[in-house]
């Protein structure tokens, strides 16, 4: 959470849209992804944006172009094992993971086609981000 929204008590719109955003996934999905819904609204916050936060900061010492739903492929998939393998086993994943992309980058067909579906699902439930 910001400065100013803990100041002020609150979150900001962003982040507000940020965990929904994260929520509707869970819903939307289901399966194995249902598990985001028992997080709380600072877990979400917190756990995806340290996972999106080193995907970028890996593609940019890689010199490689990342796109948003990759990121948030990545963070929901830390988000799921954060909640069943805990934060230790997150930690170790995530650095693995970040490593891995460094060296070797993401299956970028297999990661379209998901970045795609998830497109579809966050268009779905928030049009008004898309208008």
């Amino acid at each position: 959470m910001g400065l100013l929204s803990k100041l002020l008590g609150g979150r900001t719109q962003a982040e507000k849209r940020h965990i929904e955003a994260f929520r509707t996934l869970g819903r939307s999905l289901g399966g194995e992804h249902k598990v985001i819904l028992e997080l709380s609204d600072s877990e979400i916050l917190k756990m995806s944006q340290d996972t999106m936060t080193a995907f970028n900061i890996a593609a940019k010492h890689a010199g490689r172009p990342i796109l948003i739903e990759s990121l948030f492929l990545m963070a929901l998939k830390f988000l799921r094992i954060y909640k069943t393998e805990g934060k230790d086993s997150y930690n170790e994943n995530l650095r693995l993971a970040v490593k891995n992309y460094i060296q070797n980058g993401f299956n970028e067909e297999e990661h379209r086609t998901l970045a795609n579906e998830l497109s579809n699902i966050i268009e779905n439930a928030y049009p008004e981000w898309f208008e």
